[in-house]
């Protein structure tokens, strides 16, 4: 089987969602389908005239984004049919309807995607300054990819619920198939388990990891710490992600190591080190699809403390290997779980372990792109 993989950023770059393109077309790959990268770009007409708006519009305190825009569009479909027709292609696949919307060729579409964009405008904060142009624009894209695509295939049920809920859509050419860890040497059950039992007792580890500070809920985590050192836990938090800058006169419990690069094998060292070593993962985030850094925490047995805001329930199982909470909920109530199952050191080890057995039976990508690749074979 031959695919072009279609997107409108570098698809080699393990920055870009947490370097969650390399690591869908390396698996896509290992299970025998020939990948053809296309990277669609805007000429530089298109990113001036975009340029242009977004300044205007800045003015009136408003964003907007070009991606979306019907030249835009015009311009990816022409790039994206140049390639098809020097290469053999079977069937086109992409992680954004964009590139995807406009595209008429007789081979199938498939998009695999977090979301739409109508499960993020209104719901992430930052939309809530979008145009109505780029509304526009953004839903008028989504509808067109999904009138094309002959599968539309999303991260969590979450995220299908808002395709057939907010656009005109077969129900049936509606899939689920989650996203995996990105993990370069994932660890084995044996391994996992002596990872679990290395971890102390007297020190309660808290990572944070995600770049936006504010919408991921930076601030609540270092709440939650504090909280937890007054219940006479001795609580550390680790934040990878955020500049160090969002915080000023840092606590000596709260240990922020900025941006990490995935791009060198030392930031991807200190990024498996940090996650190796932590209790939970805690990511007390306000609006979120799917985030990465929980199948990576889950590869490595560390049991996830979320909130149950968009895809995360279709990652997060209450005492099965984390636990939900609604937003709103105190921060006491979050660090007296957090110290109830960190006081029980069977019921951590059981949690741990049950995390790790969701990364291996449903949240790496060999098994995902196994599921990805008997769909496209059904067509």
């Amino acid at each position: 089987m031959r695919i072009a993989y279609v997107t409108d950023f570098d698809p080699t770059d393990p920055r870009y969602e947490s370097g969650l393109a390399p690591a869908m077309t390396c698996a896509l790959e290992s299970q025998g389908i020939e990948v053809t990268r296309v990277h669609v770009r805007a000429t530089p007409w298109l990113r001036t005239a975009s340029v242009i708006r977004k300044l205007a519009y800045a003015r009136k305190g408003k964003t907007y984004l070009g991606k979306r825009s019907r030249a835009r569009i015009a311009s990816y479909r022409r790039q994206v049919t140049h390639v098809l027709e020097r290469r053999r292609t079977d069937a086109i696949l992409g992680p954004n309807p964009s590139p995807l919307a406009a595209l008429t060729c007789t081979q199938p579409i498939v998009l695999w995607t977090d979301t739409m964009a109508g499960g993020l405008i209104g719901f992430y904060p930052e939309t809530l300054s979008f145009t109505e142009e780029t509304i526009r624009d953004s839903r008028r894209a989504d509808q067109a990819c999904l009138d094309h695509c002959a599968l539309a295939i999303f991260s969590s049920r979450w995220a299908a619920a808002v395709a057939t809920r907010d656009y005109a859509v077969d129900p049936a050419k509606v899939k689920v198939v989650p996203f995996g860890a990105s993990v370069e040497e994932p660890l084995g059950a044996k391994e996992v388990r002596e990872l679990i039992r290395s971890r102390g007792t007297r020190r309660c580890e808290l990572l944070f990891l995600g770049g936006d500070w504010r919408r991921k809920g930076g601030p609540f985590a270092m709440e939650v710490t504090s909280e937890l050192r007054r219940l006479g836990i001795e609580a550390q938090l680790t934040t990878i992600g955020p500049p160090t800058s969002v915080v000023s006169n840092v606590p000596a419990h709260i240990r922020m190591l900025g941006f990490v690069s995935r791009r060198t094998p030392g930031g991807r060292r200190v990024l498996w080190d940090a996650l190796a070593k932590t209790d939970f993962l805690i990511l007390p985030t306000v609006a979120d699809c799917t985030p990465n850094a929980v199948a990576e925490a889950m590869s490595l047995g560390v049991p996830c403390m979320t909130t149950d805001v968009g895809g995360l329930p279709s990652l997060i199982s209450d005492d099965i290997n984390g636990r939900m909470f609604h937003l709103g909920v105190s921060a006491m109530s979050w660090a007296e779980h957090i110290a109830d199952v960190f006081g029980n050191r069977a019921i951590y080890d059981q949690l741990a372990m049950n995390a790790y057995d969701q990364y291996r039976t449903r949240l790496n990508w060999p098994l995902c792109a196994a599921q990805v690749k008997e769909l496209l074979e059904d067509l």
